[in-house]
């Protein structure tokens, strides 16, 4: 709790990479960055002059489930820690497939920039969404080496019997999936596969009802070879834009685990929703403990959304 504002900070955060800057001539930085991980704040160190803490990067919960090998009740942290440092190994090894590197600022690089020189149609195409890598295929990246300093990590973790990490968040309600509607479909019971794909057939019906466009680096999350209903529009659109010039569109590679796609469609679908009242997401959404939680909360937004819009619900909060 920051003292002096009275106001909070979040424990669940997003792990952000600077891929470019400009400084401005009040001397502001404006920031293009890329959204990495998700973590958990471990230790407030300070917060003056700026915020500083220790944090531990939090995969989701099928990140961590892909890499038992055995029996595990994933009751301990002894049992845990392994496999969420697989899980981020992992994280880090698609990292650089997970954002092409030609994106930068379409800002002027000089020393006198102002406001004025920000034009917010043209920071429109590189936000709030980034295409894959056009050069990186994720098959080059399955046996690539992650190195990264441990010399801080404390090797009592990897022993502890204390309950896990996960479990302790989840206890006292940091990580915690938002109550359901009442009068929609109950979407808790469903596979991740399962909710990807209801997903994908809510958004092809919000955009046909708004009558919007879609995001070429949201299309490219659509799975392959699914089949689709007879009146489902998306998979021919992708279609269209793979077999035409437009270089701003790249699908995601079949050999991309399913699981980081998904992962990625139930954060970024969101844009969508930004301005409308079923919305305001950004932090609920990091404080969902899976991938398959956090799909089953978008599908139910979208419904209402789609619901909302052909009146036949109210207002839900």
């Amino acid at each position: 709790q920051n003292s002096q504002s009275g106001m909070g900070s979040a424990v669940i955060g997003s792990l952000l990479r600077i891929v470019d800057y400009r400084r401005m001539s009040d001397g502001n930085l404006l920031l293009l960055v890329q959204a990495l991980d998700r973590f958990v704040v471990t230790k407030a160190i300070r917060e003056i002059p700026y915020a500083l803490a220790d944090v531990q990067l939090l995969p989701d919960t099928e990140e961590t489930h892909h890499f038992e090998t055995g029996m595990c009740s994933e009751e301990t942290e002894m049992e845990v820690s392994p496999l969420r440092s697989d899980a981020i190994t992992e994280s880090f090894r698609y990292q650089d497939y997970e954002y092409d590197e030609t994106i930068r600022l379409p800002v002027p690089d000089r020393d006198d920039l102002s406001k004025s020189d920000v034009v917010g149609s043209r920071l429109s195409k590189v936000l709030p969404l980034v295409p894959y890598s056009k050069t990186i295929h994720p098959v080059d990246l399955d046996s690539m080496e992650v190195a990264y300093d441990t010399s801080d990590i404390d090797d009592a973790l990897f022993t502890s019997e204390e309950t896990s990490l996960e479990n302790q968040l989840g206890a006292c309600g940091i990580l915690h999936a938002p109550l359901a509607h009442p009068e929609i479909d109950d979407y808790s019971k469903f596979s991740s596969d399962e909710l990807e794909e209801q997903l994908w057939i809510c958004i092809d019906d919000y955009l046909r009802i708004t009558r919007k466009s879609v995001q070429a680096e949201l299309l490219s999350l659509l799975p392959r070879n699914k089949k689709w209903p007879s009146k489902f529009l998306l998979e021919s659109t992708a279609a269209f834009l793979e077999e035409s010039s437009d270089a701003s569109f790249t699908r995601v590679d079949e050999d991309y685990p399913a699981r980081r796609r998904q992962k990625r469609l139930s954060y970024a679908v969101t844009a969508l929703l930004e301005k409308t009242e079923v919305g305001n997401l950004r932090q609920s959404l990091l404080e969902i403990p899976s991938t398959q939680a956090r799909l089953s909360t978008i599908v139910e937004r979208f419904e209402i959304a789609n619901s909302d819009l052909s009146g036949e619900f109210g207002e839900f909060m």
